[in-house]
């Protein structure tokens, strides 16, 4: 019998495309990536790292060992971005709602029949919290025919950040910044994301399951630590928790340009994500199984 090797990567596509739109917003525990705990059944909480050391405990739950150097991922300083088609595969309400001038949205579970898109260059972006997720389709997209595919790094929250026009509710880039306790939850641990807390937010914010990799006295100080965290941590991003929303233009615009992408803020009570947690948990029992985290959190 003779193969249609067409056929089949369009199949596998598609296995692919389901396992990424499928997937819970948390892990549950048949997964094999659970953190071990010490004799005291306590976990250890890391602290601020650099080097061997550091990429040692990193273990990213997409399979890609180096997110910040994937050959499918582009920076806006590729100076091949500003050629490509912009596809957007964020929900439908939510491109309606704010969205990159002149950009396509097309969910990921049908980009791969949109054949007029194959043989054009194309940037895939979403809302810049799961570059991820993104680009683990790139090969399969290429696979089903894509001839050049590329995932920005950051998604909108990039564009918006290098002035590229952004059409939509204003109030609508205020969350490009920000985080939800589920997106801090999917998020945490993944990738090249490490954890700033203020003092008063990072021992309950350990306690339930962040490891915090530097802390601050308060707010007043996030912004001198993060030119310093930035500068010292190439490719490493962060999460900063503990500041107020109205603080955040301001601090945003002591960062040099280049680097404002490489920062999101969560910045709900650590209550709210204590509430997501157990909310989760019992959502999660009622299918019999427990919450887990992957290993590079704790």
């Amino acid at each position: 019998m003779k193969l249609d090797h067409k056929k089949i990567a369009a199949v596998c596509l598609a296995v692919g495309l389901c396992a990424v739109c499928l997937a819970p917003p948390v892990r549950a525990s048949e997964s094999a990536e659970s953190c071990s705990l010490d004799k005291a059944g306590k976990q250890t909480p890391r602290v601020e790292s650099t080097g061997a050391a550091a990429s040692a405990t990193q273990q990213p739950l997409s399979g890609i060992a180096n997110l910040s150097t994937h050959a499918c991922l582009a920076g806006v300083w590729d100076a091949s971005v500003k050629a490509r088609q912009i596809v957007d595969i964020r929900p439908a309400n939510i491109f309606n709602s704010l969205q990159a001038a002149n950009s396509l949205n097309i969910a990921m579970g049908s980009l791969a029949h949109r054949e007029f898109l194959k043989l054009a260059p194309v940037l895939l972006i979403g809302d810049g919290k799961a570059d991820f997720e993104l680009t683990a389709m790139c090969e399969p997209l290429r696979a089903s025919g894509f001839k050049d595919v590329r995932v920005l790094k950051g998604g909108l929250r990039t564009l918006h950040l290098e002035d590229y026009p952004i059409v939509g509710n204003p109030r609508a880039i205020e969350a490009l910044d920000t985080l939800s306790p589920q997106e801090l939850h999917n998020l945490v641990g993944r990738d090249a994301w490490k954890v700033l807390a203020t003092k008063s937010d990072a021992a309950e914010a350990t306690r339930l399951g962040i490891r915090v990799d530097a802390e601050v006295t308060d707010a007043s100080d996030v912004s001198k630590r993060l030119l310093t965290l930035l500068a010292a941590t190439s490719g490493t991003d962060w999460i900063v928790i503990g500041i107020p929303l109205a603080s955040i233009p301001d601090l945003r615009n002591t960062l040099p340009k280049r680097q404002r992408g490489r920062v999101l803020f969560y910045t709900d009570p650590v209550r709210a994500y204590a509430a997501f947690l157990q909310q989760q948990r019992s959502v999660l029992a009622d299918a019999g199984k427990s919450l887990i985290r992957p290993c590079n959190q704790f």
